[in-house]
């Protein structure tokens, strides 16, 4: 279309190519052989678990979540490219009327149709399975917290249609049960109010120290609260302590040191002879004479 085209003839051109589109697709739904991919619609989640949960593929579909073979590895033969997979695709892309009926007649379920069929790759279903299971599994926590009170699944389900559908399948298909939950056994599924208390009680757990380091935390705060009531420089106290101890010292050194003295002024100053009677009167006779 130019620039110049009317705002009618643009909204003919408009109607004519969506009238085209749908022909191809009517045409390439009819033929099965297409790998065109088209949109997703409520109904395709819906005929993907009934193929999943038939007799059919029941088995196998439980046994994807096994650890792959080196045989399946080096083949490819895993995830969305497995032969599971491009079987799933087959059937999913087959008009025929074994997955077209809906397993409930519960009410919420109006509106969709099974027998619906919009093409998709074998990727595309499988990344459908995988949002919905996660969807799943994000309503059963909700469903099974602890002081939830609601037995009506749906209600936590936020209208997602294909998760309650897949509410209702287990129901039916018990033994996919631990398969789809991701084998969460029955001793693993906990109340959440106990939990909590567990993950509150463990960080407690964590935070407290071992006795050893504990005892010396509790001497590293003593020691630091006695540093800053008594400081590292020495106080007044500790200062005349200092000069008291000096003064004693030098006391000492002075005593040593006048007994050295002493001693020395001894050994260079004989003691003074004591003369004898007989001796003091010879003396006195000879100075008279």
């Amino acid at each position: 279309m130019t620039r110049k085209t009317s705002a009618a003839d643009r909204v003919k051109h408009l109607k004519e190519y969506d009238a085209y589109h749908h022909a191809l697709l009517e045409a390439t739904i009819d033929s099965g052989t297409s790998k065109a991919i088209a949109p997703r619609s409520k109904h395709c989640c819906i005929r993907l678990l009934n193929l999943l949960f038939s007799d059919l593929f029941a088995v196998r579909f439980a046994s994807i979540g096994d650890t792959p073979t080196r045989q399946l590895l080096d083949t490819g033969d895993i995830h969305s490219g497995s032969s599971f997979w491009r079987d799933i695709t087959v059937e999913f892309n087959t008009n025929r009327t074994d997955y077209n009926k809906l397993i409930s007649p519960d009410v919420r379920f109006d509106g969709v149709d099974a027998s619906v069929i919009v093409v998709h790759d074998a990727g595309s279903l499988c990344d459908l399975w995988k949002k919905c299971n996660s969807n799943y599994m994000k309503v059963m926590a909700c469903f099974t917290k602890s002081g939830e009170h609601g037995d009506d699944f749906f209600d936590y389900c936020g209208g997602a249609v294909d998760v309650f559908y897949l509410r209702k399948c287990l129901e039916i298909k018990h033994d996919l049960t631990s398969f789809v939950e991701g084998g969460l056994r029955e001793c693993d599924q906990f109340d959440s109010l106990d939990y909590r208390e567990r993950e509150r009680s463990s960080l407690l757990e964590m935070q407290s120290p071992a006795p050893k380091r504990r005892k010396s935390d509790v001497v590293e705060t003593v020691q630091g609260l006695l540093a800053s009531v008594m400081p590292g420089e020495p106080s007044m106290v500790d200062e005349l302590m200092n000069m008291h101890k000096l003064i004693e010292l030098m006391k000492r050194r002075r005593r040593m040191l006048n007994t050295q003295r002493q001693r020395q002024a001894t050994d260079l100053c004989p003691a003074p002879v004591q003369l004898s009677t007989e001796d003091v009167s010879t003396r006195n006779i000879t100075k008279r004479g």
